[in-house]
């Protein structure tokens, strides 16, 4: 589901939100650029859903800011074993 919403924004939205750049039809590009903004947002909503089900610490480490949430995935995504959802 991630990936759909994040490729429905990046090149579908993107696209046509550069055809109406090139038509010069700016608030159809404004419109595509808040969608695009919404579909990224939602993307992001599921990836932080599904790391608070999978993994204990995940808002504790996104509370302290970047540095910390990057110190919190190091070991989680560097193991080499395949974990289960």
């Amino acid at each position: 589901m991630i990936y759909a919403y994040a490729g429905y924004g990046q090149y579908w939205l993107l696209d046509k939100m550069e055809r109406a750049e090139k038509a010069g039809n700016f608030d159809e590009v404004e419109k595509l650029n808040r969608r695009m903004g919404a579909v990224f947002d939602r993307s992001a909503m599921y990836a932080r859903a599904l790391l608070r089900l999978r993994d204990d610490g995940f808002d504790e480490a996104l509370s302290q800011g970047w540095d910390a949430v990057k110190e919190w995935t190091t070991p989680i995504f560097s193991e080499k074993k395949t974990r289960k959802c």
